[in-house]
C-alpha cells in the first residue's frame, strides 16, 4: 500500500482487517470513519498544520493525523484502518470515535498477493491478486 509514493507500513501497527479509502466524510449510511478533531476548535487552525508557507500540502513531512482535517474539497483521500468487522458499527453507534487514521494523500497504489474482498461505492466483489496503480484524486481546472 502506497500513499503519494510513500509505503504505508501496515505490519508494525495494530492488526487491521480492513482499510477504507474515502474522498467524502461519511460511509455506510453516515458513519464518519475519520472522526472529529476534538483538539481543533476551528478548521482553519488545524488545516494550517498540514500546509507549508505557500499553502501547499507537503507530503514529505510527517503530519500529525490527529489534527488533520477531512475536507471534501482538499483533493485528498483519507486512508483509515479498521480493526475488525465490528469497528464500523461501533463508530456508527458512537461507542468509538473513529477508525485508525493511517494517511491523507492525493494518490494511492494498492498491491495484493492473494484474493480479498473489495468494495467500491457499495458494490462488493472478490478481487484476485492485482496491482491497482495511479488511483489519484484529480481536480479539473
Amino acid at each position: 500500500f502506497q500513499c503519494d509514493g510513500q509505503p504505508l507500513d501496515l505490519a508494525n501497527g495494530p492488526s487491521l482487517q480492513g482499510i477504507a479509502v474515502l474522498n467524502i466524510p461519511s460511509i455506510y449510511g453516515g458513519s464518519n470513519l475519520w472522526g472529529d478533531n476534538p483538539s481543533c476548535r476551528r478548521k482553519s487552525k488545524c488545516r494550517n498544520k498540514t500546509k507549508d508557507k505557500d499553502g501547499l500540502v507537503n507530503s514529505m513531512q510527517p503530519i500529525d493525523l490527529s489534527a488533520a482535517v477531512q475536507d471534501i474539497g482538499d483533493t485528498k483521500f483519507e486512508v483509515i484502518g479498521l480493526e475488525n468487522c465490528m469497528h464500523v458499527g461501533q463508530v456508527k453507534a458512537g461507542l468509538r470515535g473513529s477508525g485508525r487514521r493511517l494517511a491523507q494523500c492525493s494518490s494511492v497504489v494498492i498491491k495484493t498477493k492473494k484474493r480479498f474482498p473489495m468494495q467500491i461505492d457499495g458494490e462488493p466483489w472478490v478481487q484476485t491478486a492485482c496491482s491497482v496503480r495511479n488511483v489519484s484524486f484529480y481536480v479539473r481546472h
